[in-house]
């Protein structure tokens, strides 16, 4: 049962004995007045997220994580349950060989976000908008799903890690480069819209010192977008005399403005 009192910037306190058997829905979609609504007839708490001040967001997002760990319902937005039932029809072949090699040795919500992530992959190939599940992994499963998302859409779990885990005996190799990829981001950055190229320059910085550190050979740096593309042309240009290293293109579609080049330390 989820402890009401946790919501205590959002329902009035007085109100929260009353309720504590209720299910909660979260609603994405409509801005009230009001951050609640009591539906006492069907013993629902219905909470309107977008009324939220974002000070109480953050504690919501905090809860949510806190009650998918510990196995706590959650009711969600009555427009994501089509989208969810989507999810677990979901029968691509290649994509349930992924996921049934990575099911014994993956942890339950590394495999949850990788699966999710695999149905986001098919919806971006078939160009659909893919923004509100992008934001369902995030919060479901914080910044690592964030990150086996990205590392998915690359096609990373089946061209990199599957033909690691398969040639390191002992598998050791394995866990320490898919950990170091998904906990300090070394494998690859993902360059998006909102990163400065000041930001783009310390990350791409950072993580060739700790790929050196580790012992890495490679980063990648995959660029969406025209702008994103010149800002790491540009670093690419103006440091790889001075941070000693050679760049190759993996992938380049100028019509898409895509670009993945690898960084070879």
């Amino acid at each position: 049962m989820i402890d009401l009192k946790k919501f205590k910037g959002i329902i009035p306190q007085d109100e929260v004995m009353s309720i504590q058997d209720y299910s909660i829905k979260l609603d994405f979609l409509s801005t009230h007045k009001k951050s609640y609504i009591i539906d006492r007839p069907n013993k629902r708490l219905v909470i309107h997220v977008n009324s939220i001040p974002k000070k109480e967001q953050k504690n919501l997002k905090t809860i949510i994580s806190s009650c998918i760990n510990n196995n706590t319902a959650i009711l969600i937005a009555e427009d994501k349950v089509s989208l969810l039932d989507k999810l677990y029809q979901y029968n691509d072949a290649k994509d349930k060989q992924i996921l049934a090699f990575f099911q014994p040795i993956f942890s339950r919500v590394d495999w949850e976000a990788l699966r999710d992530s695999l149905y986001l992959r098919n919806a971006f190939k078939n160009r659909e908008d893919i923004h509100s599940l992008k934001e369902d992994i995030r919060a479901r499963y914080g910044e690592r799903g964030n990150t086996i998302s990205n590392l998915c859409t690359a096609g990373y779990f089946e061209e990199v890690f599957i033909p690691l885990f398969n040639s390191s005996p002992l598998q050791t190799e394995f866990w320490q480069y898919y950990n170091l990829s998904l906990e300090m981001g070394l494998t690859a950055l993902f360059v998006h819209a909102q990163m400065t190229i000041e930001t783009i320059n310390s990350e791409i910085k950072r993580r060739i010192e700790l790929g050196k550190k580790y012992g890495l050979k490679f980063i990648h740096i995959h660029g969406i977008g025209e702008k994103n593309i010149k800002n790491i042309k540009k670093f690419i240009q103006q440091e790889k005399g001075k941070l000693n290293f050679t760049e190759k293109n993996i992938f380049t579609n100028e019509s898409s403005n895509i670009l993945i080049v690898e960084l070879i330390l």
